[in-house]
Formats: C-alpha cells, structure tokens, sequence
C-alpha cells in the first residue's frame, strides 16, 4: 500500500517521529512556558529513567562491597532424606545439618553445632556434634525425621547401645562429613 509515494513502512516511521518529543530535554525558563504538558512530561520521564538507572547501578555497587564470602551463597550442600541436608560452611570450614529450603541465617545448624560424623536412613539422621556453646557437650544427636524429635547428645557408647535397642538405628552407617559431601 502506498501513500503519497511512500510505502506504508515509511509513513508509519516518519509519522511515529512526528510525536515524539523533542530530544532535548533543557530548556530555560522563558521557554518552559511556551512548552506543551506533553512534552515537559517526557522530559520528566527520561530523568526519571536515567534516576532510576543511575541508582539500581550505585545499589548493586554498594551491595557487591557488602557482601562477605559466605552472606549470600552457601557452601557445598547435600540432600540426606526428607528435606534435610548437610551443608559445609565456607568461611569456617564446618559442617551442619539443616533443612534444605531454609536460609542460611541459622547459623548452628540443627543439632546446635558443627558436626564431624554423620549417618542416616529412612527414619533417623545421627551424627556426632560439637556444639557451639561450651555449657553443652559433644556427643551423638539423633534426629527422628518422622516428628523433628532431636535426642542427645548420646556418648559413643550409649549411642552404640541404644543402636543395639533400636532396630531402625541399627542400619546407619556413619561417615565423615567430608566423605558425604563428595
């Protein structure tokens, strides 16, 4: 289609340059008054783009410069069973368990503390814990996936009878951390 000698591509483009405002945005004060809402208007929006831009780039600048090596990404996880996993702590070099989709704000852990040794089935997760506070003691903590029930901590041979009392417990074999997350 053709109009006045011209392909309708042609017109559509120059007929879309016809309402767009003026490149430049300054103007002085005398001209202010002469100058149509519409126009004054897209000046306002193309300040507040380049606002806009100028701040999402000096936000992500200053967040980039906060950020310590563990904040915001963890370290190497893995999922054990039913939603909990064991994670290595970048910084610290520690081990813990945790629920999987949880933050990384729970900075013990599940059990309290750091964990060397780990094991678990289909219904418990054992491991043994150094805790965090000096008032506890290490020792084996047990974890029943099926009610979130947390017993310990168990010294090695009182977890090594109750293991002989309870056959659900009698299956786990225990690893170090380090061996699970490889």
């Amino acid at each position: 289609m053709r109009l006045f000698g011209e392909s309708w591509r042609q017109h559509a483009v120059s007929d879309s340059k016809a309402h767009r405002p003026s490149q430049r945005c300054r103007v002085r004060r005398s001209q202010r008054a002469a100058m149509g809402s519409r126009d004054r208007g897209a000046c306002v929006a193309k300040l507040l783009t380049k606002v806009l831009r100028c701040a999402m780039v000096a936000a992500s600048i200053a967040a980039s410069g906060c950020v310590g090596a563990g904040d915001i990404v963890s370290g190497p996880m893995k999922e054990l069973v039913a939603g909990y996993c064991l994670e290595l702590d970048k910084e610290s070099g520690d081990y813990r368990l945790r629920k999987c989709w949880v933050d990384v704000g729970d900075d013990q852990g599940i059990f309290d503390g750091t964990l060397d040794r780990i094991g678990w089935n289909g219904r418990y997760i054992a491991g043994w814990r150094t805790p965090v506070s000096s008032a506890d003691r290490a020792g084996w903590m047990i974890l029943d996936i099926s009610d979130g029930r947390i017993e310990g901590p168990y010294s090695q041979s009182a977890f090594d009878s109750l293991r002989s009392d309870r056959p659900a417990l009698r299956g786990i074999v225990t690893s170090p951390c380090r061996d699970v997350l490889r």
